[in-house]
């Protein structure tokens, strides 16, 4: 797919020559000019995730930027006024909500479920408890009510997406923002056992319950840092990896978290070692024989 009679500025070409190795097909077609649904292609905007995003005009004057995999897949053929002018898409067909209706018939959440989820929300407990609006908030939302009905029911949202340069501060403001090990096991503490809303007197076997604790996964995930993510079987990094306890799980409780008696092997290793060896009685010098044989 070629262009005719189009001439790269200087800047265009500073923009395109960002890493052509490895870059998608998409990334050097120049679509300025052509139509995709009721958009127009102005001019190359910039690269995001190794992606090239074009200007666009829209036949109702809007302007929009739109990444060039959604503009030749299909995926966006407006600035959001086709949406607008179907109405209120979000309002089922009489044979989607029959089909929901007989979907659901006969399901029903058992009395003890309800009182679990009205006590987990009630009194002190609520999020909103003992809050209230100030009279400013309360004014912002009576107009926003007033302004949703003036509109036919519509969304004043509706059509809109946030531009290219929000979408790529909202990225970077969520690097590396992880929670820190303590409130991720507060966390899990509030939620285990009784103080879990679907809790059914403990019938979820004890091995499972073990391994799904935060605890296990904080263990896993430092076992995986500790091997830089690297099958120490195959020495492959970015395959599928597991964590495997050195001296067998069910027989040492006490070394179950302990990073010394983890190893990183990927899937299909893991798989071969259980296989060759069983899943009781694992021992060190088995992992030493797997680890050296071919």
């Amino acid at each position: 797919m070629t262009s005719i009679g189009y001439k790269q500025t200087e800047e265009h070409k500073k923009k395109l020559s960002k890493s052509h190795k490895g870059q998608r097909p998409d990334m050097r077609i120049n679509l300025v000019g052509q139509r995709f649904g009721k958009l127009t292609v102005l001019e190359f905007y910039t690269m995001h995730k190794n992606r090239a995003v074009w200007k666009c005009l829209c036949d109702c004057d809007n302007k929009v930027n739109v990444i060039s995999c959604n503009l030749r897949g299909g995926k966006t053929k407006s600035c959001g006024c086709l949406k607008k002018m179907k109405g209120r898409h979000w309002k089922w067909s009489e044979e989607s909500k029959k089909k929901f209706s007989e979907k659901c018939k006969g399901r029903k959440v058992s009395e003890i479920t309800k009182k679990k989820i009205s006590e987990a929300n009630s009194g002190s407990k609520h999020p909103l408890y003992g809050k209230h609006h100030t009279k400013k908030t309360r004014e912002k939302q009576s107009r926003a009510k007033k302004d949703f009905y003036a509109n036919g029911g519509l969304s004043p949202n509706l059509g809109k997406h946030p531009t290219i340069e929000t979408r790529i501060k909202q990225s970077k403001s969520h690097l590396n923002h992880f929670p820190s090990l303590a409130t991720r096991k507060k966390k899990s503490e509030a939620m285990i056992g009784e103080n879990h809303w679907n809790w059914k007197d403990g019938i979820s076997p004890e091995n499972h319950r073990i391994r799904e604790q935060v605890d296990a996964r904080i263990w896993r995930e430092t076992v995986f840092k500790k091997d830089n993510y690297v099958c120490q079987k195959t020495k492959i990094r970015g395959s599928k990896i597991e964590a495997h306890h050195i001296q067998n799980f069910s027989q040492y409780p006490e070394l179950r978290f302990e990073i010394s008696n983890g190893i990183t092997l990927s899937k299909k290793a893991h798989k071969l070692f259980h296989k060759t060896y069983g899943y009781s009685n694992n021992t060190k010098e088995q992992l030493e024989k797997f680890l050296k044989s071919k």
